[in-house]
């Protein structure tokens, strides 16, 4: 999850347009959905933790691979998108295993606290790939530094889902049918709020450091330190954003995952539109900004996946969750392409303002789905 973080480095290192920047961004996005779809039908056959703990262990390989491998645009295009292959994995799995662990009272709230500690993950990813530039000045100590922790991460799942397993039995699967698992019209409309969500969120991770930073730097010139902005980086976007999930959570839990669903795709909308002409606040402001942005555009994840979760066929949670996931992730891997050629193309003082708001494209379709739910007390 270091590629956003890496994207400024890949531009001045090997030369890269914007669009060419968000290829690689979208190479690791699709390896991600692909790797879902395929994770998410085996949770339905197999025992979900074994599939976790499995993919734990493909990150941690193909990640220490990539570091030997990658040194030039295309195979940072094939070295990430091996990365991504083993990395989505490891997110149905581990939303099913608490799902499965917990009731419609505390769903929500549990499943906030996961999304929030993938998002402590991308807080330590960029500051780690920051701190490793400044001091190395290489991609591959990034790789290695990620890889290690990777293994970390590995022993932390292995310990985690011990003595949990999942039973299930094949004589009760039938043949996934999208007739069935989405002629459900809230299942359907949450499906659709997903992929705009994931549009506007990755956009959103994708170019936002890439933009604080050069904000950053045009204010304070020579006088600020990568490392250091680096990491009020990734507090500002990732900590606001573990937060926000897990306050959503237990606020979707108490007055409804409608009504959360609703007000998060309204903020997300406003702030997509707002933020690429914020260079002209102070910068105290535009982290703050910043900050309200990444809270709006989080806050609605773990929410999509609990709400979904209670509508789904009880066998083919699995399956619905993928064909859910790789749409979504689709759009994640376009956004922050469009971005980038949006941006590419527009001259330099309405660019970022622009190809921000290609982001609240997603926000729109999110909340206009979130509005065509029923209301309901949870």
């Amino acid at each position: 999850m270091c590629v956003p973080a890496l994207i400024p480095f890949f531009q001045s290192q090997w030369s890269l347009t914007s669009t060419q920047a968000g290829g690689i961004q979208g190479s690791f996005t699709t390896g991600f959905a692909v790797s879902l779809l395929c994770a998410s039908t085996l949770s339905d056959k197999f025992d979900v933790a074994i599939i976790f703990r499995a993919s734990n262990y493909s990150v941690a390989v193909a990640t220490l691979a990539a570091s030997l491998l990658v040194d030039s645009y295309v195979s940072a295009l094939i070295g990430f998108l091996f990365v991504g292959l083993a990395y989505g994995g490891t997110y149905i799995p581990s939303v099913l295993i608490v799902s499965k662990a917990t009731t419609e009272l505390n769903r929500g709230a549990a499943v906030g606290w996961l999304m929030a500690g993938m998002s402590a993950g991308y807080i330590l990813s960029i500051i780690l790939t920051l701190v490793c530039l400044s001091v190395f000045d290489s991609i591959r100590s990034v790789l290695v530094v990620t890889g290690g922790c990777a293994c970390i991460g590995c022993v932390a799942a292995y310990c985690g889902c011990k003595g949990f397993s999942t039973d299930v039995n094949s004589k009760l699967l039938s043949r996934p049918s999208l007739s069935r698992i989405f002629g459900d019209r809230e299942s359907r409309l949450l499906t659709v709020g997903y992929v705009g969500h994931c549009w506007e969120l990755y956009g959103f991770w994708t170019w936002a450091p890439a933009y604080l930073l050069y904000v950053t730097s045009e204010k304070l010139g020579n006088g600020y330190s990568i490392s250091i902005t680096g990491i009020a980086i990734g507090l500002v976007l990732h900590a606001s954003g573990a937060f926000s999930s897990v306050v959503s959570g237990v606020a979707s839990d108490r007055y409804g995952r409608v009504r959360l669903l609703r007000l998060a795709g309204a903020m997300g909308v406003l702030c997509s539109m707002g933020f690429g002409w914020a260079e002209i606040f102070p910068l105290w402001a535009l982290y703050l900004f910043a900050a309200v942005y990444a809270v709006s555009v989080v806050s609605d994840s773990s929410v999509l996946s609990a709400k979904l979760a209670e509508k789904a066929p009880v066998n083919q949670v699995g399956v619905v969750f993928g064909i859910r996931s790789i749409l979504g992730i689709g759009a994640a891997a376009i956004s922050p392409i469009i971005f980038g050629v949006v941006f590419d193309l527009l001259p330099g003082e309405i660019a970022w303002g622009i190809a921000f708001c290609t982001t609240g494209l997603g926000g729109v379709v999110a909340t206009v789905a979130a509005y065509s739910l029923s209301g309901d007390s949870r």
